[in-house]
């Protein structure tokens, strides 16, 4: 069964020509990369006949009705619309708009989870309607808070919740009152640690030596995978830029411990693997590396042996006393690399990532 696409109406008003610009760039993203079927009122304009056939109170109301998020992008002439303070036949659509707005709010006795505030810059955070206040308001000028409003609107969980664990604990027999001093202490149980991983590879070279290592642990505990590896995704996240490229990434990185670079011929010469790289040293994962070129491809050939991506990376170490200078030295000297072929991958990778984790105080 295809899951469909979360329906999204954005309701903004037209304060400038770069107030309408972020509002279809948003749009745009949320469809391309989010999945998310947004809707503008500018999609409409951009096609014949250019205008709604059922004219346009009719078609705010129907959007309002089909969404099951609406986007209230707010800014100063967006509030004064939307709660009715506006000059007679200025920004008439807001005002349509919030009149139904406030309407579904009323009817629901302010319980409605529907209408989402957001904003461009947080000095526009001083216009969020009163009605509205109670609700978390997303800031897209930054990345978590951009991050946690197109999770919600994915309906998936930002943070995983763990099942709780079972506690095999040895119950007395009978009840009786022992003192503290002669008190058993109770047996201690071993719990495997479920690590989320991030792999960080080259997709085009390396893709079938990668699926051996990720699809090994399928039928393994011991660690979860996280990331976005779907290529129809990552091909169209390319052509919308950079700022998405990185907020994709940044996205598979969330929640994760360790990241484990599978290092190929081309690997290390690859831009957004060294992104990767530098920002899971910032976020304060564990690291390691695999090499994957001894794997066998489809064809039953094995690659060249790349370089360590490690050694690109010069980083400062903290030193004894503060008055002394740090000392700089390669990434290469603190996280560790194995051969998946030579040192086993297969049996050892769980314990590779444990140790990384633990390395890190994660």
């Amino acid at each position: 069964m295809i899951e469909q696409a979360t329906r999204v109406f954005i309701s903004y008003s037209w304060d400038s020509e770069k107030q309408k610009a972020d509002v279809l760039a948003l749009a745009n993203e949320l469809r391309v990369n989010w999945g998310v079927d947004a809707e503008i009122d500018q999609y409409v304009r951009a096609e014949p006949p250019y205008t709604p056939e059922q004219g346009w109170d009719l078609w705010m109301q129907e959007k309002l009705e089909w969404a099951e998020f609406v986007l209230i992008v707010c800014t100063e002439s967006y509030k004064r619309r939307f709660e009715g303070k506006e000059e007679v036949g200025k920004g008439m659509g807001v005002s349509w708009e919030g009149t139904l707005i406030r309407q579904e709010i009323y009817n629901t006795q302010l319980k409605s989870t529907k209408f989402i505030p957001v904003v461009f810059s947080s000095t526009d955070l001083a216009y969020v309607p009163l009605v509205l206040r109670s609700k978390d308001i997303y800031s897209l000028e930054n990345n978590e808070s951009y991050k946690e409003l197109c999770y919600r609107l994915r309906k998936q969980p930002i943070v995983i919740k763990p099942e709780v664990g079972e506690i095999n604990l040895d119950l007395p027999s009978g009840l009786m009152f022992l003192p503290p001093s002669s008190q058993e202490k109770p047996r201690i149980v071993n719990t495997v640690i479920n690590r989320r991983v991030f792999f960080s590879f080259h997709y085009q070279r390396d893709i079938w030596r990668v699926n051996v290592v990720r699809n090994h642990a399928k039928v393994k505990s011991g660690y979860q995978e996280a990331g976005y590896w779907d290529c129809s995704l990552w091909e169209s996240t390319k052509r919308t830029g950079e700022i998405s490229l990185k907020r994709l990434i940044d996205s598979g990185l969330q929640n994760t411990s360790v990241t484990v670079v599978l290092i190929g011929t081309e690997t290390s010469e690859r831009q957004w693997v060294n992104y990767e790289i530098e920002e899971s040293y910032n976020r304060g994962n564990g690291m390691l590396g695999i090499y994957i070129h001894n794997i066998k491809n489809i064809t039953g050939r094995t690659d060249l042996r790349g370089k360590n991506p490690f050694d690109s990376f010069i980083v400062e170490q903290p030193s004894r006393f503060a008055y002394m200078s740090k000392p700089q030295i390669r990434m290469s000297q603190i996280y560790p690399t194995y051969d998946w072929v030579n040192d086993g991958g297969y049996n050892n990778f769980s314990k590779w990532v444990e140790d990384a984790a633990r390395a890190a105080g994660r």
